[in-house]
């Protein structure tokens, strides 16, 4: 039977048997397409995206992927039939870096806890945009004295991973807000340059600076254990507060 170009719909043909399969086919491949999410549990090793079902896997417009992984995997997307002229929603729900590609030609590296708009031209897998400054959220509560690092998600290595060999720029904003009792607020503009060699990373350069607050933000290169960038912030003892942080940043060396 035929099928569509880009979504692989089966069309319907002269005086067909059961046409209502093929329709009803047809009508859960755009449902999935138009906002539909496939969640993926990745097993420790490189994954394809399906091409079989109804809806496949890659008919989806959100894929979010996770699973047990202990190094960076590869998210390998169909060509076959012009499978892979589309775009998705890419949420990376692992623990490290997938990179979102087809078996060959250029892929997107996506971190762990963030999620791109990507599209692919059957050759190379891309941001959709031509803007390829990123970003990402960050959040913590603290209620007493001690530093803790602002986190992208529950997981402890939900932090700004740095890939290997590049240089990643940043600028965002840091703002607390105290919640047991009101009127306590904090505001903080940070920015810098962190880069990783092997698995060297290392803060060439940082700012963080104090617009208001009586609360400490300071920023650190997480050289041991994730190769990342943390976000310390320290509040006050008896003092619940609420954490959010916004970070732009440009990747050199991976696009």
């Amino acid at each position: 039977m035929a099928t569509t170009a880009v979504l692989g719909i089966t069309l319907l043909e002269q005086n067909q048997s059961q046409p209502e399969v093929t329709v009803n086919g047809a009508i859960k491949v755009l449902d999935a397409n138009a906002d539909g999410r496939k969640d993926i549990t990745m097993t420790d090793a490189n994954y394809t995206i399906g091409t079989t079902g109804v809806p496949a896997e890659y008919q989806h417009h959100h894929l979010k992927m996770d699973g047990p992984l202990t190094a960076p995997r590869d998210v390998i997307f169909p060509t076959a039939g012009g499978l892979g002229f589309q775009s998705w929603v890419f949420e990376n729900d692992t623990a490290h870096l997938l990179t979102a590609k087809y078996s060959s030609g250029n892929g997107i590296v996506v971190l762990p806890g963030q999620t791109e708009v990507i599209r692919g031209d059957g050759t190379n897998i891309f941001l959709l945009g031509a803007n390829y400054t990123r970003e990402m959220f960050a959040y913590r509560q603290t209620t007493d004295g001690s530093m803790f690092n602002m986190l992208t998600g529950p997981a402890v290595n939900r932090e700004l991973i740095i890939p290997i060999d590049t240089a990643v720029s940043f600028f965002g904003h840091v703002v607390a807000r105290r919640t047991d009792v009101t009127g306590t607020y904090g505001r903080w503009t940070i920015q810098g340059l962190i880069t990783r060699e092997t698995n060297t990373t290392t803060l060439q350069y940082n700012s963080a600076v104090k617009d208001h607050g009586s609360y400490t933000v300071a920023l650190a290169a997480d050289d041991a254990t994730h190769e990342a960038l943390d976000i310390n912030v320290t509040g006050t003892a008896g003092h619940t507060v609420q954490w959010t942080a916004n970070l732009k940043y440009v990747i050199s060396g991976i696009e």
